[in-house]
């Protein structure tokens, strides 16, 4: 929906030659049931992760996805939740190498080398969720989906994301998971800390209802058989 507004805002087309159809998540790959438990108990203990409330943010080193803001956070919340660990799983391209660079100098800096695990690009992402008590999506700026956060719910796992963007459609704040303002360490830490009392169940039905790949798939070809009659 966030896409269709931009559209008729910058192009003026009208309501009626647009089709929403949102992405699709694979329900039998991102599913609690399926997950490859050895991988989850070799990598929390590969990562020093058994017993801490961990964190998760996915996504490719890049200032888009705010890390300097998500690093912050996790400190802010460390006064509250003292075993938060905070995981950040995505590949670092060479054009990126400074900025990652400057995202652990700011790690050693606030003192949160043990706090911030840097974790590289993984496969297993639904294992990743799967360990993970919350997942964070704190980009600056709209995306167009959000399948972090629909990936993750599907995994019955709570999301906190920033409020603007195609994630908006998936996350309803005090319903299935939280909003924060963008670039708001305070409100991104209160959010974290906030979301360890584990109110949030049931994750998973929303995007079964909305956001499977099944519903995506049967919605294009819905749409193409309306189109073929026309």
């Amino acid at each position: 929906n966030a896409i269709k507004e931009y559209v008729q805002q910058h192009y003026q087309v009208p309501d009626e030659k647009i089709v929403v159809i949102p992405r699709g998540v694979d329900l039998d790959v991102f599913n609690p049931a399926n997950v490859d438990t050895g991988f989850v108990a070799e990598f929390k203990q590969d990562h020093e992760l058994e017993d801490k409330f961990v964190v998760t943010t996915v996504g490719r080193i890049t200032q888009l996805k705010d890390y300097e803001t998500f690093i912050r956070a996790i400190v802010l919340a460390r006064n509250q939740i003292p075993n938060i660990g905070g995981l950040i799983v995505g590949g670092v391209r060479a054009d990126k190498q400074d900025y990652f660079e400057s995202l652990q100098l700011l790690c050693r800096e606030l003192k949160a080398e043990n706090s911030i695990r840097f974790v590289g690009s993984q496969s297993k992402i639904s294992e990743i969720y799967s360990l993970s008590d919350l997942v964070v999506s704190c980009s600056k700026k709209p995306e167009s989906f959000g399948r972090t956060a629909a990936e993750a719910m599907a995994m019955n796992i709570p999301v906190v994301a920033t409020n603007h963007g195609g994630v908006v459609d998936i996350v309803q704040s005090g319903e299935n998971c939280r909003l924060v303002s963008p670039e708001n360490i305070q409100e991104l830490g209160n959010a974290v800390v906030k979301s360890s009392d584990g109110e949030f169940v049931d994750l998973r039905s929303v995007v079964e209802k909305k956001f499977s790949l099944n519903s995506m798939v049967s919605g294009y070809v819905d749409l193409y058989l309306q189109l073929q009659t026309k």
